[in-house]
């Protein structure tokens, strides 16, 4: 018994033994099976992501070869060529795996499963290389799309002949698998039946479970593509399925039309890329709907990365997996860009009508023959002046208008309107609650109710301005015309391109017309004009017409109806169109019959003068000249008129004076020089004519004439010639004084004061010497002439500086404070040395000015200069020149504590020519009258503050 209890014992070991290995056996067969199970799934999984991203490849690369001009101006491009970097290795992945495999299936599977690879490998090449090409050489590479399709076609077959083989394959392993599993179930069943059942109870759970994880997995990819399938081909809006990583699950074709992405792929590409626009702000409010939020808005704007503005809604909310977790987002959304722009239009046109009715002053009324209550609007209240709850009844209305001819008018028209609906359009003269009077253009209508009158409503303009306007229109017109009488004008307009005329009623008056029985026309018009003027008349248009300006104007001649003649003056203006062309010509018509006789009897009493006489215009423009300026000058009347006065005047010498000179030319009487020189005129051979000119202003309607009589004097000149050369000297002296006093009138009393007494003295030496007798009292004579002389030089030369400071322009340049006021110390160093003045300076606040330098260097020294000249000796002579601004004005600042002086005594004649108030040997009155005129030449002035013993301020102000 212990024999066979053991051999019992050592068969139930070996059993067990056997049981076990057999149970470790089938454990790790099972192993092997499933792990071969999911690794065909994966494969089948793999295989199933190459044919849709070999699809993505090609048609990315579509998108590259027909779209891409320049490789770095897109920066999803190296995002492609990682994408296509990733399928490739995906592929050689899907190789290994199935090589892997070879030695676990038949040979004539594996031989199968090989071909398919070569078949497979030979597209891949052939794709690598149009990859490559299109990627290298995008912009000159052309992309033959029927090969493309024809490899990617030719690699999905494939694929999906791999696929079929490899679930043929899954099935027959399955089926083993679950041949093994009856075998081992029964065979296990008999063996470990009494409680090693159990043992294979984990197995056979692991395998369930392993079985049902294949079937989610396979599951679930029919699921994504049946999503993709919905959203793509039947949703009809925007509609936008995203993952929990942001990336494109599936988009609908109006989202595609809607966001401008037609022909570009966008699954599996994230949405922030595809809207690289999109914010931080959107951005975490998408994040809130992934953890569950939901995110509406009705409008927003949305820029886009191109710059274009789109106006969208939209819906965000997440989409929940089968166990109930967020599986990503849905977005719902549209363009509502064309619809808000009409939403605007609308409001702006609204706006646009209720500005336009307040502007336009237009008011509402209607009434309701029910009640007899008027209802006005807001505008027509305000016109009207009623207050908030005034309300108008019945026939109170037909008080606003006002009385008479306005009242009666409104009572029948509105009474019409009421029993017959004849509708009105009239215009009103009213006073309103507030008295005001208005006129009003009023509009009446009718609504009909079983063919009678039921509500009568209307609206009213307020026209008060443009009546007004219209009003002092006529009255204005009525002037015209009595003043077109009195001066004997009439007015006309010619549209040029209608050829249409018009005339003013006293024009006609003036040719003697009727507006009834004379056709208005330029031919007609021409008829009437003289035969002998038609040809000037006719150039004067043809000017007019080619150069587009009327011109000066002209005077004619016409024959009346009745054969009397006229002599009209025309005047015009010409207006141009858009295009530069005439399109009208205004103007007006003068008779000056009489003013031309008179002319001719002027004419002929020029005629009859023994002197030459020549008559200019205000531009120097010779108008008349008689026989005797022709027999002077040797021109001919034709040659003279019309031509400019110089022409009689040598290139030396000028016969018209600039204006500031034409004052005093048209007061003198027998002139014969001008600036100390002889008057010359030029006759027509060259040949200069000494004259005595007397010149005469004649104001006339055309402007100020001069008219200049002038006697040849070239025997008078010979005749004076000593005297002139004896009293040359003086002659030179008191022309230089003459032109001085013509261009300073402001100076002739300075002038007056400082050279009575000279040219006094002057007189009576000249007097004394022709009455003296001897030698010694001609020379003593001589000697004073000589002093009076000198003085009067000083005296003429100060003026003479003082006209060139005033009528000379002069230049201005950026000046250095500092080192105009070195310059101004250099030159008087040795006064100052001598004096020991102290000088000090601040320019701190203004360095540089723009004035003219010579200028600004002669006030620096003039007021140097008498600091130290008028230094008192009591005291060491100090002098502080600043600069600073004032009312946005540079001032200059001269301090000294000199001397000083009573302003109260002397300021109103500081500045004045000679005016010294301190005795000392150098002062001569000259500097500060120059200094003030630079000053004020350049725009600025001088003030001063001093007192007695305490010093004097002078503060010249700059321009």
């Amino acid at each position: 018994m212990e024999d066979i209890e053991k051999k019992v014992q050592r068969r139930y070991f070996i059993f067990v033994v056997l049981i076990v290995i057999s149970i470790l056996g089938s454990i790790a067969l099972l192993q092997q099976y499933l792990s071969q199970q999911k690794r065909i799934a994966n494969l089948i999984d793999s295989a199933s992501g190459q044919i849709v991203n070999v699809h993505e490849v090609s048609e990315k690369l579509k998108h590259i070869a027909y779209n891409y001009e320049n490789p770095n101006n897109f920066s999803d491009l190296q995002k492609f060529i990682k994408f296509n970097d990733n399928f490739f290795t995906a592929q050689e992945e899907i190789h290994k795996v199935c090589k892997s495999h070879f030695k676990a299936i038949p040979k004539e599977n594996a031989r199968f499963v090989d071909s398919l690879f070569t078949v497979i490998n030979k597209q891949l090449v052939e794709l690598n290389q149009v990859s490559s090409s299109v990627l290298n050489n995008f912009n000159s590479y052309d992309l033959d799309d029927e090969q493309l399709d024809r490899l990617v076609k030719t690699y999905e077959g494939a694929m999906r002949t791999l696929i079929d083989h490899h679930n043929i394959v899954g099935k027959e392993k399955l089926n083993e698998l679950s041949r093994f599993i009856t075998w081992l179930a029964i065979f296990l069943g008999i063996s470990v039946l009494g409680g090693f059942g159990v043992l294979l109870i984990p197995a056979l759970k692991q395998v369930i479970d392993k079985n049902k994880s294949l079937r989610l997995l396979k599951d679930d990819l029919q699921q994504k593509e049946k999503y993709n399938k919905i959203f793509i081909e039947q949703s009809p809006n925007s509609i936008a399925m995203l993952d929990k990583d942001m990336k494109y699950i599936a988009v609908s074709e109006k989202w595609l039309k809607d966001y401008k992405l037609e022909g570009k792929e966008v699954i599996g590409v994230s949405h922030y890329d595809v809207f690289p626009e999109i914010g931080k702000e959107w951005r975490a409010q998408h994040q809130k709907c992934l953890n569950g939020a939901i995110d509406k808005c009705d409008e927003a704007v949305f820029v886009r990365a191109d710059g274009t503005v789109q106006w969208i809604f939209w819906d965000v909310r997440p989409w929940y997996a089968s166990d109930g977790s967020v599986g990503g987002l849905l977005m719902y959304t549209g363009d509502i860009t064309k619809k808000r722009q009409e939403r605007l239009e609308r409001q702006k046109i609204d706006r646009i009508l209720r500005e336009t009715k307040e502007l336009s002053r237009i008011g509402t009324w209607e009434v309701s023959l029910s009640d007899g209550i008027f209802h006005f609007g807001s505008v027509a209240r305000e016109i009207l002046g009623l207050r908030e709850n005034e309300q108008i009844i019945g026939f109170e209305a037909f008080d606003i208008y006002k009385p008479g001819i306005s009242r009666e008018k409104a009572r029948k028209a509105i009474e019409k309107l009421m029993k017959q609906g004849t509708p009105f359009d009239l215009e009103f003269e009213i006073i309103n609650k507030r008295g005001e009077t208005k006129y009003i253009r009023e509009i009446g209508k009718a609504d009909f109710e079983d063919v009678k009158v039921s509500r009568i409503y209307g609206i009213f303009q307020d026209i008060t301005a443009s009546k007004e306007s219209e009003l002092t229109l006529l009255r204005q017109n009525e002037a015209l015309n009595f003043a077109e009488q009195i001066t004997k004008m009439g007015h006309w307009q010619w549209n040029v391109k209608t050829n249409e005329l018009k005339w003013s009623s006293n024009l006609y008056k003036i040719f003697n017309l009727s507006p009834d029985s004379f056709e208005l026309s330029m031919e007609n018009i021409f008829s009437m004009t003289h035969p002998d003027d038609r040809l000037k008349l006719k150039k004067h248009m043809e000017e007019t017409m080619k150069n587009k300006k009327y011109g000066k104007g002209l005077i004619h001649r016409i024959i009346c109806p009745k054969g009397n003649i006229k002599h009209v003056r025309v005047v015009g203006r010409v207006i141009l169109d858009e295009e530069n062309e005439i399109s009208e010509i205004i103007g007006t018509n003068q008779d000056v019959t009489q003013q031309v006789l008179e002319e001719a009897k002027f004419k002929a009493l020029l005629e009859s003068a023994p002197d030459a006489m020549v008559i200019v215009n205000e531009d120097k423009i010779i108008q008349i000249v008689n026989t005797q300026a022709e027999l002077m000058f040797g021109y001919k009347s034709e040659e003279l008129i019309g031509v400019h006065a110089d022409i009689l005047v040598p290139s030396d010498y000028k016969l018209m004076p600039d204006e500031n000179r034409l004052e005093y030319l048209i007061n003198a009487k027998g002139l014969q020089e001008i600036d100390g020189k002889p008057l010359y005129a030029s006759h027509k051979n060259g040949n200069k004519i000494p004259v005595q000119i007397s010149l005469s202003p004649l104001e006339t309607e055309d402007g100020l004439l001069v008219s200049a009589t002038m006697r040849d004097i070239t025997e008078q000149i010979k005749s004076k010639q000593r005297i002139l050369d004896a009293n040359e000297h003086l002659k030179v002296l008191t022309e230089k004084l003459q032109d001085q006093n013509i261009k300073l009138k402001e100076f002739a009393q300075i002038t007056s004061h400082n050279l009575r007494a000279p040219i006094s003295n002057l007189t009576s030496l000249i007097e004394l010497y022709h009455l003296s007798n001897t030698a010694e009292e001609k020379d003593e004579i001589c000697n004073k002439l000589e002093e009076v002389t000198e003085r009067v030089s000083l005296t003429l030369d100060t003026l003479a500086e003082a006209l060139k400071v005033k009528n000379n322009s002069v230049e201005k340049e950026i000046l250095d404070l500092e080192t105009i006021y070195k310059s101004a110390e250099r030159k008087l160093q040795l006064e100052i040395e001598n004096s020991n003045a102290k000088i000090l300076t601040d320019f701190s606040t203004v360095i540089k000015v723009e004035y003219n330098k010579q200028y600004l260097q002669n006030i620096f020294e003039n007021f140097i200069s008498n600091a130290i000249r008028y230094a008192s000796k009591e005291r060491q002579p100090e002098l502080l020149i600043s600069a600073y601004k004032e009312e946005n004005k540079t001032k200059l600042s001269f301090k000294d504590n000199g001397l000083g002086m009573d302003l109260e005594k002397y300021g109103h004649k500081l500045f004045g020519l000679h005016k010294v108030f301190h005795r000392h040997p150098e002062a001569k009155g000259v500097g500060l009258f120059i200094t003030k005129m630079k000053v004020e030449a350049m725009g600025g002035n001088i003030t001063v503050k001093s007192a007695v013993n305490d010093g004097t301020e002078f503060i010249v102000t700059l321009n």
